[in-house]
């Protein structure tokens, strides 16, 4: 597998790694789009706090792919299945998490 990889602010680059296996619980995805937001900018620019980064990183916490394996104990999901993930936690309580808008989670 391929990966992009912020070696450090300012230098990125492109790796091959080891395709993991599925364990326990874990779900694999063949991801096959990356969104690009403004933390994944400031990784490269090295704007980010830093006790939110640890060099090098790899970027890209907003995807979209195919589910292509499954661990022991995953309920729900299957080969084949179209996934996406949404890279932030929400506190579900706050007013604009009450109002579906947990991507302007206050908490």
């Amino acid at each position: 597998m391929r990966a992009v990889r912020v070696e450090r602010p300012g230098q990125i680059g492109m790796i091959e790694v080891d395709r993991p296996a599925a364990g326990a619980g874990d779900v694999l995805v063949a991801v096959a789009a990356v969104g690009i937001c403004g933390s994944d900018v400031e990784l490269l620019e090295g704007s980010r706090p830093p006790a939110y980064v640890r060099y090098p990183v790899v970027p890209g916490h907003e995807w979209a792919g195919t589910v292509a394996e499954v661990g022991p104990g995953v309920a729900g999901l299957a080969p084949g299945d179209r996934v996406v993930a949404e890279g932030f936690r929400a506190c579900g309580a706050c007013d604009r998490c009450q109002e579906g808008r947990t991507n302007l989670c206050s908490a």
